[in-house]
């Protein structure tokens, strides 16, 4: 019996080009669709698509400016956002450069008051957590499609070279606990489990200590952070 394996794609990661934002885009925002915390902000499955399209521009668009945008493949199939920490609290002046002037006609009042209860709980545990300076993973995504094919990883090791360049930790927040073993496989660490109380909404922190590049995927250190693995916080 003889049997062929598909080998997965061989994945080249890239700056994002100004050119390719428009497609960037929409393939977040499939990816992002059914997602736990997409579902809390924008609850009408009807008007959800484009609400989500305008939202995923505007994080485009402020990762390009105040951060760095890498995307997989010629036409962009995959994206990950990452921001210095001192950026990653967005002000309002930064906000309106990046077009959230329009956030209420297009995401509606009750969606931004959401948003913003949710970005501040989210935050507050960051910030609780990763005091020093660090690089946030705001978004990582795969177009659906596409998934599967290692492009994920990709992309997040692109990420991490970047962090470990500047000898930095690397932080991020998923809705999903299903997440929770690809980025451990890749060295993150669990610092914490925290909820959205009034609609009981659960997200993990996870982070992993800078590195000197070049240096193992495996690391001792990683319970130098500020709260021990694991912790469990209601909010």
């Amino acid at each position: 019996m003889s049997v062929t394996f598909t080998p997965k794609r061989t994945v080249r990661c890239q700056p994002l080009l100004a050119a390719d934002r428009p497609v960037a885009g929409p393939r977040m925002a499939a990816a992002f669709h059914d997602d736990p915390a997409i579902q809390y902000l924008l609850p009408n499955r009807m008007r959800r698509p484009a609400q989500l399209m305008w939202l995923m521009s505007t994080f485009v668009a402020y990762g390009a400016r105040y951060g760095q945008v890498t995307v997989a493949g010629e036409t962009p199939v995959g994206t990950a956002i990452c921001l210095p920490s001192e950026l990653a609290t967005a002000s309002l002046y930064r906000l309106l450069r990046c077009g959230w002037g329009r956030a209420p006609y297009k995401l509606g009042w009750a969606a931004c008051c959401r948003l913003h209860t949710l970005t501040r709980t989210v935050q507050r545990q960051r910030l609780r957590l990763m005091s020093g300076r660090h690089l946030y993973l705001l978004h990582l995504s795969v177009s659906p499609a596409c998934q599967g094919e290692g492009i994920g990883g990709a992309l997040l090791d692109a990420v991490l070279e970047d962090a470990a360049s500047q000898q930095l930790p690397c932080c991020l927040e998923t809705f999903r606990v299903a997440n929770l073993g690809f980025y451990m496989r890749h060295g993150f660490a669990l610092l914490s489990e925290a909820r959205l109380a009034d609609v009981d909404l659960p997200f993990w922190i996870l982070g992993r200590p800078g590195r000197h590049p070049g240096s193992s995927p495996e690391h001792k250190g990683v319970r130098t952070f500020a709260a021990p693995l694991g912790s469990h916080l209601h909010i």
